[in-house]
């Protein structure tokens, strides 16, 4: 739960230097930046091994389910478990990998922040981005939902309205910061 919260303060930090202007606030914003994606995915994977952790283990919630008809899915066959696993774990890969590109375009100049050409890495990183935290955030949700009654004691459904807020909504302020951007630019 700690490392879900620290979430916060990286992104207060983050959005303070957005706003301040200069050189080093530049620098410690790009430094930032990557950093603040990479602990996104790092929340995300935290979140599911509570979850996974509160049911005594992955294990333990294939044997517990075992018997359940399927509600949506039979998450007591390991084979759609891991499928659901994975779906919830690939964003912490594409995450950092994402951040990384970001960075070689930026420095190569093909990055265009706030183009929408089909020749700017900021609208396929946006596409790849978007998928990924859909899958994401749809396999977390199923997991929720076929264990509800199991992790009901535990009340984690305002941690995972928490953890779905803070990460999707923060990633489309950026996109309507940068739409803005674009507006007051164009103007």
């Amino acid at each position: 739960i700690v490392r879900i919260l620290l979430l916060l303060p990286l992104y207060a930090l983050s959005s303070w230097l957005g706003l301040v202007s200069g050189p080093i606030a530049s620098a410690l914003s790009s430094i930032l930046d990557p950093i603040e994606e990479a602990y996104e995915a790092l929340v995300i994977y935290t979140f599911f091994s509570l979850l996974t952790n509160m049911l005594g283990g992955e294990r333990r919630i294939v044997s517990i389910t075992r018997g359940r008809s399927p509600n949506p899915v039979d998450i007591s066959d390991p084979y759609t478990f891991l499928y659901i696993k994975r779906g919830v774990l690939q964003y912490v890969w594409i995450k950092p990998v994402l951040s990384v590109a970001i960075l070689i375009m930026r420095l190569t100049g093909t990055y265009q922040e706030n183009y929408l050409g089909l020749r700017s890495g900021y609208m396929w990183i946006g596409i790849i981005y978007n998928v990924s935290i859909s899958v994401s955030l749809y396999s977390l949700a199923l997991f929720w939902y076929c264990l509800f009654q199991d992790l009901k004691p535990f009340d984690p459904f305002p941690k995972f309205l928490c953890v779905k807020i803070i990460i999707f909504f923060s990633y489309w302020q950026g996109v309507l910061l940068s739409i803005l951007v674009c507006i007051c630019e164009c103007t």
